[in-house]
């Protein structure tokens, strides 16, 4: 097989495996992309339609824009954002918001469905409540978190006490509250270490 010929067997696979270039966002082009999330969402692509109106947010937070980031949020099942996004939306005062208050009333009745309260209480204050690893609260709390109902596991860790893991059912709804009392186990304190014994070497 000749040179040339081996490049051109060889072209295709270089091409088909260089990575894609990662699609740029600017604020310019916010209303052009809040335009494509409709179509990605259209097309069933609504995890990416979320993405996209978060960057779209991002660049001017109007009710339009945050009440499509809240839809396109509760049709991915993003319970606790949407929530928060759809309610804020029907908050304003705004001609979008007047035309479709409706549908996006009906859709956060539906979304706090999905939604409960968990608030905890625990004997070590400075503590921190953490959800999937990130941190969601810090202790003691000002008031119950919204959380997705349902089994919900979550950790309480704290200075000087041992890490804590519970797993609870979360109860739905805007009322709906679970509470958990927690009494965290102090870390074990590490004695000093011993003194050394004194020298047997006379004087």
């Amino acid at each position: 097989m000749t040179f040339l010929s081996a490049w051109k067997c060889l072209l295709p696979v270089l091409l088909f495996a260089a990575p894609a270039r990662a699609q740029t966002f600017s604020c310019a082009d916010a209303d052009a992309e809040e335009q494509r999330s409709q179509t990605l969402r259209e097309e069933g692509h609504d995890l990416d339609a979320v993405r996209v109106l978060e960057q779209v947010v991002g660049c001017e937070r109007t009710p339009r824009r945050v009440g499509r980031l809240g839809l396109a949020e509760a049709a991915a099942g993003m319970w606790v954002p949407a929530e928060t996004h759809l309610a804020e939306s029907l908050r304003a005062s705004d001609p979008w918001v007047r035309r479709v208050r409706r549908d996006l009333a009906a859709q956060l009745a539906r979304v706090r469905e999905h939604v409960g309260n968990l608030e905890v209480i625990v004997n070590a204050p400075g503590g921190e409540l953490r959800i999937g690893g990130a941190a969601a609260a810090t202790l003691p709390m000002r008031e119950p978190l919204r959380v997705p109902s349902g089994a919900l596991t979550y950790e309480v860790v704290a200075p000087g006490f041992v890490r804590e893991v519970r797993r609870v059912e979360i109860t739905p709804g805007v009322d709906a509250l679970t509470r958990e009392n927690l009494a965290l186990t102090p870390e074990p304190v590490t004695p000093p270490p011993a003194p050394p014994p004194p020298s047997s070497v006379p004087p």
